[in-house]
């Protein structure tokens, strides 16, 4: 029977968590930021509690998935409105390279090294940092 139940708590979990990434909007791996990975690791952790716990029920595995599905929503709507929510959670790009210029305060904001920045570039097929006039890392994590 305890099989039985943590089968259907998975299959409902399961159901609930794809339902909620769904209405939350489809996005790239490269476009995921922070938060993003936050809310993703709470909503599996949401599940993960609930299957083994015989005092939690599929009623309760699903309030929790729905109304932290509902906050993150709410969340992401105040995002796009407001820029400095926005800011905020999303974050903004940083600067790295300004003219053609390392800029070493933005780089140890972001726990960046140089290797890490190189190595970033030949991703993108730039083998010097002379051919680099402008180098923003993005939110994911992402350069341009």
């Amino acid at each position: 029977m305890i099989y039985l139940e943590i089968a259907t708590k998975l299959v409902i979990g399961l159901a609930g968590l794809l339902a909620v990434t769904r209405l939350l909007g489809k996005k790239e791996m490269s476009q995921v930021t922070p938060f993003d990975f936050i809310y993703a690791l709470v909503l599996g952790g949401i599940l993960e509690e609930g299957i083994y716990d015989e005092k939690v029920s599929i009623w309760q595995i699903l309030f929790a998935i729905c109304l932290w599905g509902i906050s993150v929503y709410i969340i992401e709507i105040c995002a796009q409105k407001s820029d400095r929510m926005k800011k905020l959670l999303k974050g903004h790009p940083s600067l790295i390279i300004r003219n053609g210029e390392l800029d070493i305060k933005q780089m140890k904001k972001n726990h960046l090294e140089i290797e890490q920045v190189r190595t970033m570039l030949r991703k993108q097929g730039v083998f010097t940092l002379r051919e680099v006039r402008d180098l923003y890392l993005e939110p994911g994590g992402d350069i341009s």
